[in-house]
């Protein structure tokens, strides 16, 4: 959008009391056209409808790697440890009161969100890769009806 607003200050020029257009002042822009990725689509759908009109990307994701976790409604519901599979939606970094860095992530999938805390030691092995927009695989325990404290994760690589 920047790019096009540049191009339009390019090729305005005054007439009189208003502007004119003189495409001929400078070459025709380069349009790039970038395709949103499917977890994207499917964030802009939830946050303009309230909910997701198409199947999930994790759907998809979930059938092709055989993963059979119960979905994040389902271990709501529940308490003790669970295993799951979840995509994280976004990451909320802090320090504890002795200074280790930790982090609250919100996982999403096709049924529902939950937040994760991911303790020090687990955090300073995977804060690298714990980032908007990857998969999981997590072995947590239920704190209460939203939230997870973690106890092992793995990452998932899409093929």
């Amino acid at each position: 959008m920047d790019d096009a607003i540049k191009y339009a200050k390019l090729v305005q020029v005054p007439f009189g009391a208003q502007l004119s257009i003189d495409p001929q002042l400078v070459s025709k822009p380069i349009v790039v056209r970038m395709k949103d990725s499917q977890e994207e689509l499917s964030e802009n759908e939830k946050a303009a409808l309230g909910f997701n009109l198409g199947e999930q990307p994790i759907v998809h994701l979930r059938q092709k790697l055989g993963i059979t976790y119960p979905p994040l409604a389902e271990l709501n519901s529940n308490r003790g440890l669970y295993r799951g599979f979840a995509y994280i939606q976004s990451v909320r970094q802090i320090r504890t009161r002795k200074g280790d860095l930790m982090c609250f992530l919100k996982l999403t999938d096709e049924t529902g969100e939950s937040d994760m805390a991911v303790m020090p030691n687990l955090y300073s092995q995977y804060s690298q890769y714990l980032v908007k927009g990857v998969y999981i695989q997590f072995y947590a325990k239920i704190q209460d009806e939203a939230s997870f404290l973690a106890n092992q994760i793995e990452i998932v690589r899409q093929k």
